[in-house]
């Protein structure tokens, strides 16, 4: 890619005509009046920079200011976060491409709208729009994600992104198991790392005062929160921690906000958020984004109201407002799973936050195969695991050493402990960056010393995987 990208760029120089068109690009990003900018986009022809540029990464919002309207310029537009996208503002995106690709998540945040329902009734009257047409093209109600779902009419269209890299597998199991009927492919489920710590619940017992603020919450995540800038004072810059706190309800948002220059002196607020890239908010301020330690303070009692459970229950909220963490979230409430009705989204949740993780090693017996090269292993000082899941792929051994690991596929033994790994599985391992060694039944009895050394050294030498 990186010589694809050399080689156009010095075509694109070599033509005077194109060079002349990438001096008319410039000057048209530096102006100001959009006026100024369509008079230069005039004089050029873009399709010549396209050439030598061919993939821009744009938002909606500035769209207009680095690219003409010109219609299909693009032969593809994909669309990202498209729950998100209100139908309006993706149209110039559309007028930009032949075909588009729709990318979303119908169990995360929709667009917010601020158009009373009573204005928009009254401007679809104005316009002569249909009763049909204002519920497709429902400007307060309905995503491009939304729209995008009822005009499918193939799965053919349709592709499932199912590969999880974000959260560690204790984080996003709850939201796997509750939104997606267990169907996401977990790439961070590596049995080899500490699973235990990755969630857990902090009760504080507190109340949500007439102001819609848990003081004990707050309380209770600033003391966590002074020790982990403790913990990773020492450490080096690539490994200091991304912090995130995030509370679905915007009065506890703005009282952490408060709270925590008065908690904490210059030097250590400077280090949240420089060092740790701190950010503060809602359910709305997270969606996106993600962080490598999640505080979550849900700031709601056992006399909580029916409305407000109905809204921190909200699916879309309680999705985006588990799922931000990647290695570790601190779970703060203050009412227990039995103070809510069956049922409820939250107390399935706590309940979920209180069980055994599922980050234990489990090993279960081999056969005879996975045994033999197991034992032959741990005699040249190897530490080796039976049965394990990477990635959701069951794989036959592990090998690991001084945070190494490699893993063997067993082939072609009668009773083999998994089947063979098939070329989609691989690509899936190979994804998640991890290293799959396969190893035959006939290779292990008629060259058991030379392929142990091998293993070893595939292990030991090759930096690429970890």
């Amino acid at each position: 890619l990186q010589k694809q990208r050399k080689r156009l760029l010095f075509e694109a120089y070599r033509e005077k005509e194109t060079h002349k068109n990438f001096k008319r690009m410039l000057q048209a990003l530096r102006k100001y009046r959009g006026s100024e900018q369509e008079e230069v986009f005039r004089t050029m022809d873009i399709k010549s920079v396209l050439s030598a540029l061919p993939v821009w990464l744009v938002n909606l919002e500035d769209v207009h200011r680095v690219l003409p309207i010109d219609k299909e310029l693009f032969d593809v537009a994909i669309i990202d976060e498209s729950s998100q996208c209100d139908l309006a503002s993706v149209l110039p995106i559309m007028q930009r491409a032949k075909r588009l690709v729709i990318a979303g998540d119908t169990h995360q945040l929709r667009h917010m709208s601020f158009l009373a329902k009573s204005r928009q009734s009254v401007l679809a009257g104005e316009l002569g729009v249909t009763p049909e047409d204002q519920e497709s093209y429902n400007y307060r109600d309905v995503s491009l994600m939304d729209h995008a779902a009822s005009m499918v009419e193939s799965h053919d269209q349709i592709g499932f992104l199912n590969e999880h890299f974000r959260s560690s597998p204790r984080i996003i199991a709850f939201s796997n198991k509750k939104f997606y009927r267990n169907s996401l492919q977990v790439m961070r489920e590596r049995p080899w790392e500490e699973q235990e710590t990755a969630l857990s619940g902090r009760p504080c017992h507190g109340t949500r005062d007439d102001a819609g603020v848990n003081q004990k919450e707050i309380d209770a995540l600033l003391v966590e929160l002074e020790m982990l800038l403790q913990q990773s004072s020492s450490q080096d810059a690539v490994n200091i921690p991304s912090v995130g706190i995030l509370s679905p309800f915007r009065n506890q948002v703005e009282a952490i906000r408060a709270a925590i220059p008065k908690y904490f002196e210059n030097r250590k607020m400077n280090h949240l958020l420089n060092r740790h890239n701190l950010l503060i908010g809602t359910a709305h301020s997270f969606q996106g984004e993600e962080r490598d330690v999640m505080f979550l303070s849900f700031c709601i009692d056992k006399n909580v109201g029916s409305a407000t459970l109905r809204f921190i229950e909200r699916e879309d909220v309680f999705n985006v407002s588990i799922t931000r963490a990647k290695s570790m979230q601190l779970v703060y409430h203050s009412l227990a799973s039995s103070d809510l009705p069956d049922g409820s989204l939250l107390g399935d949740y706590l309940r979920d936050l209180d069980a055994d993780s599922d980050g234990k090693i489990v090993e279960n017996c081999g056969d005879q195969f996975a045994n033999e090269v197991a034992d032959a292993l741990r005699e040249r000082g190897m530490e080796v695991r039976l049965c394990q899941r990477v990635a959701g792929v069951s794989i036959d051994l592990l090998l690991m050493e001084n945070g190494k690991v490699l893993g063997i596929d067993l082939i072609g033994y009668p009773g083999e402990t998994f089947p063979a790994v098939d070329r989609h599985r691989s690509k899936i391992l190979r994804r998640a960056g991890f290293r799959l060694l396969p190893l035959g039944y006939t290779e292990w009895k008629t060259q058991k010393s030379h392929v142990l050394t091998v293993m070893i050294h595939e292990l030991r030498h090759d930096a690429r995987y970890r």
